[in-house]
């Protein structure tokens, strides 16, 4: 209940949830998937104070939107914002799916009117190249991908300018960069932006965020993965039975934000459990 967070948007005593929710061109991870969803929920509170607004899932693109934007570009589907080279039997034609999902918020007033929408944009970190007896992954670089991103922030911007009721709304946009689906850390976002009428946006701003994996990726800080691997041999040695201890770190500007820590145990004991959280606070 603290302004930490926005409160939910009830309508005619209903919760609304998205209609397009988990709706992906192509497999990805739940790394990233939270990464998104929460990333974007954090950067929408510098443009739409948790204090003035109501937070509900994303209302205005909606499933068949979705659908259309996320599927290649053909003479089926004009509308989409994926390349239409995806499509090609050939390599030398084949383009990968750069937008792999559309999470939407919108911001509701105490009048109970839309009156922010923020968007974010899950870009590729790579697709597949398939026929039918061989396959080849094609990797999509961080450039292309805030390219590709912007161009399509444009079109999505414009779609919903269509509507009178959003005319003149602020619509914020994020472009998140998703990480390969084995990556426990998940992607991060690189830029944003406001549109606050029209199709134009304002700056982009940049950011510089990463998720480092403990043991396994290498930490801007040395001294946060002796840290970690000082915490994870003392748990491990007062709990040998443990499955497995990991660690990610969440960082901005390669400074440590806070940190995730998961504790797999064979045992569920009542006992044990204190125990255990006990020697680990």
């Amino acid at each position: 209940l603290s302004t930490e967070y926005y409160s939910s948007y009830i309508s005619d005593g209903t919760y609304q949830t998205n209609s397009a929710s988990g709706i992906t061109a192509g497999a990805s991870s739940q790394a990233n998937a939270e990464n998104l969803e929460r990333g974007l929920y954090d950067l929408a509170k510098n443009i739409f104070s948790t204090e003035d607004y109501s937070l509900q899932e994303g209302q205005v693109i909606g499933e068949d939107q979705t659908l259309t934007y996320l599927t290649a570009q053909s003479d089926e589907n004009p509308d989409g914002l994926n390349p239409s080279g995806y499509e090609s039997t050939t390599m030398d034609g084949f383009e990968p799916r750069y937008l792999n999902t559309i999470m939407e918020y919108n911001f509701v007033d105490q009048d109970g009117n839309i009156a922010g929408i923020s968007i974010g944009l899950g870009m590729n970190y790579s697709d597949i190249f398939k026929t039918d007896s061989d396959s080849e992954e094609v990797e999509i670089t961080s450039e292309e991908r805030i390219e590709h991103g912007k161009q399509m922030a444009e079109t999505i911007v414009s779609d919903i300018r269509e509507n009178e009721d959003y005319a003149d709304t602020p619509i914020h946009v994020a472009i998140f960069e998703n990480e390969a689906s084995g990556d426990l850390g998940g992607g991060t976002f690189s830029t944003d932006a406001v549109s606050s009428s029209g199709n134009s946006f304002g700056d982009w701003s940049t950011y510089n965020q990463d998720f480092v994996v403990y043991g396994v990726d290498d930490a801007p800080n040395e001294e946060d993965t002796v840290a970690f691997t000082r915490f994870r041999d003392q748990i491990q040695s007062f709990y040998p039975q443990l499955s497995g201890l990991s660690g990610v770190g969440y960082y901005q500007d390669n400074e440590q934000q806070n940190i995730n820590i998961v504790i797999n145990s064979q045992f569920d004991g009542y006992s044990e459990i204190i125990a255990l959280s006990q020697q680990a606070i």
